[in-house]
Parts: structure tokens; sequence; C-alpha cells
């Protein structure tokens, strides 16, 4: 995983191990990654899912992080595990 641009917006962008692109919005407090085959994006933060009080599925959504260091960690988490490992 490497560090390929920093955008005015301050978004950083990197290329991961098996050469799909990882993006990091620190002001939105999302981590996305490109799919191997396509321009689409998915988040990969954390999904909370709530519970109704009845113990159903109620909603889920993705928790925001603003910390820049654990937003780039989690990409670092994801190529480890994903993509293949770091490419030094």
């Amino acid at each position: 995983m490497k560090l390929i641009k920093i955008s005015k917006a301050g978004n950083l962008y990197f290329q991961m191990s098996d050469s799909r692109t990882g993006i990091v919005y620190p002001d939105s407090g999302y981590a996305r990654i490109s799919t191997k085959y396509g321009r689409n994006l998915y988040q990969i933060n954390t999904k909370v899912i709530v519970k109704t009080g009845d113990g159903n599925y109620g909603f889920s959504y993705r928790r925001k992080e603003y910390n820049t260091i654990k937003l780039v960690g989690m990409l670092l988490r994801f190529d480890l595990k994903n993509c293949g490992g770091l490419q030094l």
C-alpha cells in the first residue's frame, strides 16, 4: 500500500497491494475501497447493527471515524487481510 495522491480537500488516495484504490475522506469520516473490476467504491468502516426492542433486525449504519490515522489504519488492515499484504 502506498500513498499516490493528496487532493485539495485533504483526501488521501492509496494504491493497494492488488492495484485497487483506497481513499480516506477525513472530513466525512469514511474510508472506501474500489472494486477489482469497476469504478465503484465500497465503505470499509465498521458496520453497526441496531436491533429493535423485540430483538429483530432494525437498521444498520457505518460508524464514522474522524481520526485520519485510524482511517489509514483501516485501509492498512484491509490491505493486509484482503489484498496480499504490503509491498515495500
